[in-house]
């Protein structure tokens, strides 16, 4: 294995504890994360709520495993995304 390719490892997965512990810091801070407009001001403070949620989620997870914001933001986004999927489904 060359340089490159090992430094893409893919990290864990998160376990059902981090999923919840993810959830409850962003409903903290969900007026700004959900928040639909687009001015620059708002993708700052969007960012820095990002940042926050990181910064919480590092300090109070149970594994030795870094997170970023944009890690935590892409899992929140699936997640959102499968919910929105499972209800659909079930509407059929």
């Amino acid at each position: 294995m060359d340089e490159e390719t090992s430094a893409c490892k893919r990290a864990a997965n998160f376990s059902a504890e981090e999923i919840d512990m993810l959830i409850d810091l962003i409903k903290k801070k969900k007026h700004i994360i959900e928040s639909k407009e687009t001015d620059r001001i708002l993708w700052k403070e969007k960012d820095a709520a990002w940042k926050d949620v990181a910064k919480e989620f590092n300090a109070y997870s149970n594994s030795n495993i870094y997170r970023s914001a944009l890690v935590l933001k892409k899992k929140y986004e699936n997640i959102k995304k499968r919910t929105k999927q499972k209800f659909a489904d079930n509407r059929h």
